[in-house]
């Protein structure tokens, strides 16, 4: 009787405080066929490993994106921001890094585009490129888990159309001969025809998939889009386009729309033999983003990068762009449902079942120290039976 009542105190001794070194998360099989990436948009500059302990904690993710906040065009801008993006390559050393580059506050606006921010080839000019890749080069070279680069976002949006073949052209060629071993993909929007006919100054513009194509064959690594269907919550003015119509939202409409979308680009990465990058890769249905990952969008050589993180307007209740919402005053940060739910399926062998609360897994650093306690468990419970009994 008193070696059992030992035998008990010893066991509960042990698993108590190996308890302390349990972690907890709603991930506990990732989905090793998968290359999944996501988008961490520097909340607070200053604490890089904030929103890195959130990454930690999802337990799936192989890519972060980066931004480099570039406020100018000048060295001093490229020396600044070059300096904050090295305090967050210094924290994410565990992770595949892939970089693109925000453009921040020193273009101009028109009446047309509204709140659109422009840009043209005076502002970022070849020898803008050719100073910051350089210096960018040397930052990189001293982390080699960066393996990817994303050009202008959605260059349609932001400049004139007859600067954006030089500006393809000018970004791909410049970088390449600075960084050789990066790869390096455009960013064009999905479904581009349809947006192209919704969004006011493009409509008239006589582009199509197919001049998409020919860019992608010569100035990018992969056939790389942003991935954006349309949504009932959607504001018509983002981009700036015409009312959309109840069709356009129509659940079957945007199935339809999404599947012919991702038809064309597996047809382009076929015929020009390079891999997709879908450099934001949103939840805004959960089916089309289970379908899609199922097809190959998050399988190498192809390149899926979820958008994004979290966000202090990310609201749950509806699909959300953001995995996690945050309140930027108190650092408090809670998931956006059903978004994070379903990422969380979407890119693990299990489902989360929020019914059955937090489940529990050890890390192998965590494991070696539970074997640490229970040997000490038992050393204390051979100790008191030969000194009591």
């Amino acid at each position: 009787m008193k070696y059992s009542l030992l035998l008990s105190f010893s066991l509960f001794f042990c698993l108590l405080v190996g308890s302390v070194f349990a972690v907890s998360s709603d991930v506990r099989f990732k989905n090793h066929s998968l290359y999944v990436g996501e988008v961490v948009h520097p909340l607070f500059i200053d604490r890089p490993y904030f929103e890195k302990g959130i990454v930690d904690s999802l337990g799936v993710v192989d890519l972060v994106m980066l931004p480099i906040r570039l406020l100018g065009n000048t060295s001093a801008n490229v020396t600044s921001a070059l300096a904050e993006l090295e305090t967050y390559l210094v924290a994410y050393t565990n992770y595949d890094v892939g970089l693109q580059t925000y453009f921040l506050g020193f273009g101009y606006n028109t009446t047309e585009t509204v709140y659109l921010e422009q840009y043209n080839l005076t502002i970022l000019s070849q020898a803008f490129y050719d100073e910051y890749f350089c210096a960018l080069a040397n930052l990189t070279q001293q982390y080699p888990n960066v393996v990817l680069y994303l050009g202008f976002n959605e260059p349609m949006l932001h400049f004139p159309l007859a600067d954006i073949p030089v500006l393809l052209e000018m970004e791909y060629r410049t970088f390449k001969a600075y960084m050789p071993n990066i790869k390096f993909s455009v960013k064009f929007f999905v479904p581009f025809e349809w947006w192209r006919d919704r969004i006011s100054f493009l409509k008239d513009c006589g582009w199509s998939y197919s001049t998409l194509k020919g860019f992608w064959a010569v100035y990018s690594d992969y056939v790389g889009v942003t991935f954006w269907l349309p949504e009932a919550k959607t504001p018509p003015a983002n981009p700036p386009c015409d009312d959309l119509t109840a069709a356009d939202v129509d659940l079957g409409n945007i199935r339809t729309l999404a599947y012919d979308a991702w038809g064309w680009l597996k047809v382009f990465s076929s015929e020009l033999g390079k891999p997709i990058c879908l450099a934001e890769f949103p939840i805004q249905y959960s089916d089309i983003y289970v379908t899609l990952i199922a097809e190959g969008a998050m399988t190498k050589p192809n390149v899926g990068i979820h958008y994004c993180l979290m966000s202090s307007d990310a609201v749950s209740g509806g699909y959300d762009d953001c995995l996690f919402g945050l309140n930027v005053t108190s650092k408090a940060f809670w998931k956006v449902e059903p978004t994070y739910k379903d990422f969380i399926e979407a890119v693990t062998l299990d489902y989360d079942d929020s019914s059955v609360g937090v489940y529990w897994y050890q890390e192998p650093k965590k494991v070696l120290s539970m074997f640490v306690v229970v040997v000490f468990g038992v050393f204390v419970f051979v100790w008191f039976s030969k000194r009591r009994f």
